[in-house]
């Protein structure tokens, strides 16, 4: 089975460092607020702002790690979703990449390179209008953790699928324990800086003619 674990997974050591967070969080209490969750919101938020969708290296952390899988385990979001957007988006927009080279180095029939850069930006600009988590966001975490598609064209079908929802309401968020509720000075801070990261992934994926993935750009 190929797992993105062999990219962006890599560089994250399963160690007793995640093992203790991971013990930590699954005992911890339901809201969102506290040291743990504000260190993994922090240094979540401190790894994908290095993406400037501009294809520039991504390496994931320990907590952005036990972000996703948190959400994949439990169904709940109880992170801010800015940040959990941004995130997705890096390991979206990675994991179609891996998976259309593999492709390519192994298959004479792969999709053709303009097409799919059509065809990433779109998908990822799907899931960058949403304001709110979606209600099929526990699969969307799911499938890059363990995903066995071989073909970039039925990754991209799975992922279309799962999108074709719309977004939780606010009282929906509230009944599932989402809500998040770190609203101190440092958690402002933090949004501020994934905002900007926001921003610029909206700019690119709105914006078709200036797609830094393009070979001819």
């Amino acid at each position: 089975m190929l797992k993105l674990e062999s990219l962006l997974w890599k560089a994250v050591p399963r160690d007793e460092e995640l093992e203790k967070l991971q013990g930590d969080l699954k005992g911890g209490p339901k809201e969102t607020s506290g040291e743990l969750y504000r260190r993994i919101v922090e240094r979540t938020a401190d790894a994908v702002c290095q993406a400037d969708v501009l294809d520039s290296p991504v390496e994931l952390n320990t907590e952005s790690v036990l972000m996703l899988e948190d959400i994949a385990a439990t169904g709940t979001c109880r992170y801010p979703w800015p940040v959990v957007k941004v995130l997705l988006l890096v390991v979206w927009s990675r994991l179609f990449d891996q998976i259309y080279e593999q492709e390519k180095q192994c298959s004479t029939d792969s999709m053709d390179s303009m097409d799919y850069a059509e065809e990433r930006r779109s998908l990822l600009a799907t899931l960058n209008k949403f304001e709110c988590e979606p209600l099929t966001l526990q699969r969307l975490c799911e499938i890059p953790i363990n995903q066995p598609y071989k073909r970039v064209d039925n990754l991209m079908h799975a992922y279309r699928r799962v999108l074709l929802v719309r977004q939780m309401l606010p009282e929906e968020i509230e009944r599932s324990d989402g809500v998040h509720k770190d609203t101190g000075v440092e958690m402002e801070a933090i949004l501020e800086k994934v905002a900007t990261s926001g921003a610029s992934w909206t700019k690119a994926l709105d914006n078709p003619e200036r797609r830094a993935w393009d070979e001819d750009s």
